[in-house]
């Protein structure tokens, strides 16, 4: 008896004990499969984040070696493309900067060139561009001239003109005619910086005064033949512009309500101002809503005395 009992307890424990096994079994096999999952998709997330940045290298050292290959002395100079929006040309672009066709892309300073061009004085703005793979672009704005002065050098005389900017340069390519049409400057020091001139200071509104002239009233203008600035302090009060005349002698303008005068000036000279024999010395239109002639004691041959001048004295 006491025999089967052991017996039985023993076949009971190792019932239980395969029961625990199996239940162990499958709670460890449930956690294992969780972990492997999580590991699974870390790993692809790794993977993942691996290939962007390999794919990234490898963009970026592919269009690195294709700029370098593009600039490489392999690859030459064939078209040089200028333009300009006023009188320079192809054969001035040659002497004035050292570029040929066939010399080397790599080798050519898209920052120098333009640094170089708007030193030259008569640009007022530069743009440079290497077109790949074998063409240089340059667009210049030029300066437009408004006066022009003669200066003595040790080469001799040499002709000089100012911009609007006060800028003063060497002109280039500009035609005979359009020099002639420039009155010259007067009263102003031209002082050297480096193989230049230091700009005239405050000049815009001069020359805005002859711009007005040279468009509203064209004979008028085309009768003077320089400016003197020797008065002249800009728009503060007591300036003075001082304008040589061919048959008017001395103009005196202020350089603000420019137009007012010149149609005072205009008026005048329609009005009968010119009749008097003698010849015209000056007018003074400084004085607002006036124009006051001043005559010398020649006599202007062939003119007689019809009427009393408007405006005169």
């Amino acid at each position: 008896m006491a025999q089967n009992e052991k017996e039985t307890d023993a076949q009971a424990r190792r019932e239980w004990s395969d029961i625990q096994q199996a239940d162990r079994r499958g709670a460890t096999t449930a956690v294992a499969r969780r972990r492997r999952t999580v590991r699974l998709w870390r790993m692809a997330g790794l993977g993942t984040l691996a290939a962007v940045l390999c794919v990234a290298l490898v963009t970026a050292y592919v269009s690195a070696s294709r700029n370098a290959t593009a600039l490489e002395p392999s690859a030459f100079l064939a078209k040089v493309t200028f333009r300009t929006d006023g009188v320079l040309t192809d054969r001035w672009l040659s002497k004035a900067l050292d570029i040929r066709e066939g010399m080397a892309m790599g080798s050519i300073d898209v920052a120098s060139i333009r640094r170089r061009l708007e030193e030259s004085g008569q640009i007022k703005s530069a743009s440079v561009t290497l077109r790949l793979p074998s063409e240089l672009v340059i667009e210049v704005r030029e300066k437009i001239p408004f006066l022009r002065a003669s200066a003595q050098t040790p080469e001799g005389t040499k002709l000089l003109l100012v911009s609007e900017d006060g800028a003063i340069f060497e002109g280039a390519n500009y035609p005979l005619n359009t020099l002639r049409a420039l009155p010259y400057v007067d009263g102003v020091s031209f002082r050297k910086r480096g193989d230049g001139y230091e700009p005239i200071a405050d000049v815009a509104p001069v020359a805005a005064f002859l711009s007005t002239a040279r468009a509203r009233w064209p004979k008028i203008y085309r009768d003077w033949t320089i400016v003197s600035l020797k008065r002249y302090k800009g728009l503060s009060q007591g300036s003075v512009i001082e304008v040589k005349s061919r048959t008017l002698g001395t103009l005196q303008f202020t350089p603000d309500n420019v137009e007012d005068q010149l149609r005072r000036l205009f008026g005048a000279l329609t009005g009968g101002a010119l009749n008097d024999p003698r010849q015209v010395t000056g007018v003074n239109l400084t004085i607002p809503g006036q124009a006051i002639f001043d005559y010398g004691d020649a006599k202007v041959p062939g003119k007689t005395q019809s009427s009393k001048p408007q405006g005169g004295r």
